[in-house]
Parts: structure tokens; sequence; C-alpha cells
């Protein structure tokens, strides 16, 4: 055999103290370690290798001689890739087919490369939905043929990127999805103002149907028209959920909500409240609405073992005999029974959904209350719910309550 032609593999010790700059990338000249071996150094290319050892740490490989100089041609299967942390910011992005993936300019530049790219799998890993243009990265990677691969993101970091979760953000929806569908969450991407990269949140769906949802459709977040006109959209939707048709909320399909979120145990950003689109606004305390009209869905049974008592005050009964009331004589509280009654309504004012309030048998009665039946009630606030306050008469007219 020629020293021309390669030799036969030799099982060696080697370690690789710096990186060279060469016209066909980066690559080293590994100082070997092992005794009697034929040559004092080897070549190392991370590129063939797929493979970049840490500096001056020894790694078992196999050296071979070919075209008159020695070079590592293989690394023991117990010599794992070591990862190197990298920083760079987002040049742009692409998609082959539905995997979209960024490529990052790295700063300072490496030996023979000056990227790295990162795919949609290793962004969902930190829990990061979308990343844009000019956004800075810090990550672990590893050389491949043509550049590096990025393997883990390590800032920014998802707990680090909200610092006010009680701020209402928008979140667009990364797929289809509809209420008759099984999926028992969907993935969303959340805008974070003055920042490019999003945060990724699952959405659970009985959170959307609650809110009378019917469907999703998916958003490109590499379209800026979709984004800027998010509010519009939101303003839209909430207008069909409040006063639209049945007909049209069937066929209304969001692409954006706005939500407030949590931190969790998990170390996940979860959705804590859906700002909007929703059917029904939420009241400030003590907020009252006159004069909205409703018809009862439910009037619980109202034996006395199923009503709500509550404590009123001796004056409030009891007019024609002022001494019982007086100081040092009080007489002790009287006990009205109320039944929740619970109310379909649909207002400009509030929206439409479904209402609870706690009436007197009497009321119930007089009003002839049962189900079906139209009344004209007064709304309390009880952020972030509202409640009957007074039931003003049922209609047809049965008298005032």
């Amino acid at each position: 055999m020629s020293e021309e032609m390669e030799s036969s593999p030799i099982a060696v010790s080697a370690c690789v103290e710096h990186w060279l700059d060469g016209p066909y990338g980066k690559y080293a000249r590994a100082r070997v370690l092992t005794p009697d071996s034929p040559s004092p150094e080897a070549i190392y290319s991370p590129k063939a290798l797929k493979s970049q050892p840490e500096l001056s740490v020894p790694f078992d490989c196999k050296i071979q001689l070919s075209k008159g100089r020695w070079r590592v041609v293989e690394i023991a299967e117990s010599a794992k890739p070591v990862e190197v942390e990298l920083t760079g910011f987002v040049e742009s992005d692409s998609v082959v087919g539905s995997q979209r993936s960024w490529r990052i300019k790295l700063v300072p530049e490496q030996p023979g490369a000056a990227h790295a790219t990162l795919d949609s799998k290793t962004l969902r890993a930190a829990r990061f939905a979308h990343v844009e243009r000019g956004q800075e990265l810090t990550f672990l990677a590893l050389p491949n043929e043509v550049d590096w691969t990025v393997t883990e993101i390590l800032a920014p970091t998802l707990s680090t990127v909200i610092n006010d979760p009680l701020i209402a953000f928008h979140a667009f929806s990364l797929r289809d999805w509809s209420s008759g569908g099984s999926c028992k969450s969907v993935p969303f991407a959340v805008r974070l103002p003055g920042l490019s990269i999003w945060p990724l949140v699952n959405v659970f769906t009985t959170f959307l149907q609650r809110q009378s949802i019917p469907s999703l459709t998916k958003v490109d977040l590499s379209e800026p028209s979709e984004l800027n006109r998010a509010q519009d959209y939101i303003e839209h939707a909430q207008t069909v959920l409040r006063e639209g048709s049945p007909q049209e909320i069937d066929c209304l399909s969001i692409g954006c909500i706005e939500v407030i979120l949590v931190w969790n145990a998990r170390g996940f950003w979860n959705t804590k409240k859906l700002v909007a689109p929703i059917p029904m606004r939420e009241p400030t305390p003590k907020e009252a609405i006159d004069w909205v009209q409703g018809t009862v869905v439910a009037v619980d049974d109202i034996d006395e073992s199923e009503s709500t008592e509550v404590d009123v005050e001796p004056q409030e009964y009891d007019e024609t005999n002022p001494q019982e009331a007086s100081p040092g004589n009080e007489s002790p509280k009287k006990k009205i029974q109320k039944v929740k009654v619970t109310f379909e309504i649909k207002d400009r004012r509030v929206g439409r959904g479904n209402v609870n309030g706690f009436l007197r048998r009497e009321e119930i009665a007089y009003g002839g209350l049962t189900k079906g039946t139209k009344a004209i009630v007064q709304l309390v606030g009880n952020p972030p719910y509202w409640n009957v306050g007074r039931l003003h008469r049922s209609l047809p007219m049965r008298g005032e309550a």
C-alpha cells in the first residue's frame, strides 16, 4: 500500500486545542495523545465528522493516512457531539412544506461559518411560536456541512419576556379549529409590544366554547397585513357574537383573540382570561343597567330546601312597630327565602348570554316566571359577572314586582 493510498484506521486518543480557518471551512490540527502513534497530529474537520469536541478535552477516535496526511476519520461512539454556545440575530425565515425555519447571522462569525439555522421544533421546545427578523438569540448549536444547527435556545427565556402579565395581549391561532372537533387545546402565538419573539400558549377548546366561539382560522405570522388588522378582526368578531344572528355566529371564524396570561407551576404561560371577543362584556363594580329584556331559561326548585335565605334588618320589614327596632330592644333578623332564576339576555349595552338572579318566591309567582317567560330586569355588576338586581316586570305585564 503506497503512502498515497488510504492506510488502515488506527485507534488513538486526541484533543483539539484551537480551531483554524481554512479554504473549506473550520478545521483543527488535533494533537494525538497515544504513545507510539504514527503521527503526532491529525486533521480534524467538524463538518465531515458532524461533531465538534470541546477544546483541550481528550476524546477517542480513529486516524487514517489519506493523500499524505493523517486525518481523524471516525469518532468513538462514546464521544458525543459537543454543543457550542453562540449568539446571533435573526436574518430571514423560510417555509418548506409546512415547516418554517429561521436563518441566524452569527455575531461574531465562527471560523468557516457565518450562519446558524433554527427550526420550528427547537423554537417550540423553548415554548416560543415565532421569531421576527432582528431578534437577538443566544443558543447552543452543532456544526453541520454548511453552517450550524441550533439545538437549544438559551436567551431570551419564556419567563423574562413578559414583565406585566395583567396586560391584555393579542394571540394568533396557529391551527384551524371548529367546535365540532375533538382536540382539547389550540396553540396560539402571543404578540408582545416592543419584542420580536412570540411566546407559545395553548388555549383549551372548552374555554373557547364557553364564549360561544364556533371556529378558528390559522394565521400566517409572516403576513404583516394580517397582524396589523388584528384589532379590527377582534372588534368585528365581538360585534357578531353580541349582536349577530345565529347564522352569522355559525359562519364566524376567528384568527385572533385578546388574552390575559398567568405563569403556571410547570413553567409555562397559560391563558388566565379571554378579554375579547366575548359575547358579554365585563361590568365595573356595582354598575347598574336598567330595563334589560331577558327570557327565563331556568328556575331552581322553589322548595324550601333549595332556596337561599337572606338576612334582612328588622326596619326593612316592620315599619309599624319602631319600638322593636330601638336600641336595646332589637328583634332578630328576618330570613327571606330567595330562589335562583337564570335569564338569557341580549342587549347592546351588555351583550348576550345568561345571567343569574335571586328573587323572592312571591316575585316569581306574581310575575309568572317559568321557563320561556320574557321579563324586564335590572342588571348589577359583580365583576366578572352580571347579576339580576331587580325584576321590573314580566311580559306581557303581570304587574309590578
